[in-house]
């Protein structure tokens, strides 16, 4: 039986040797480079929101989803 860390760090390998498959095709790396940022925070949110400055395609998307 194969312990539980072992497990775990099967998962790592296999994890990061997947992200190194993605990063190597162009379309992939985009969404990897993306998560890799730093996270928008509420208050970012909040002022880009507050300031309207929403295009219309934008907004309607918004409005869309929320219906």
């Amino acid at each position: 039986m194969i312990q539980k860390g072992r497990i775990q760090d099967i998962k790592a390998r296999l994890g990061e040797s997947l992200k190194k498959k993605w990063e190597s095709k162009v379309m992939c790396s985009q969404y990897i480079r993306s998560m890799d940022r730093r996270p928008i925070s509420i208050q970012d949110t909040f002022l880009w929101l507050k300031r309207g400055v929403l295009k219309g395609d934008t907004e309607s998307e918004i409005i869309a989803a929320q219906d």
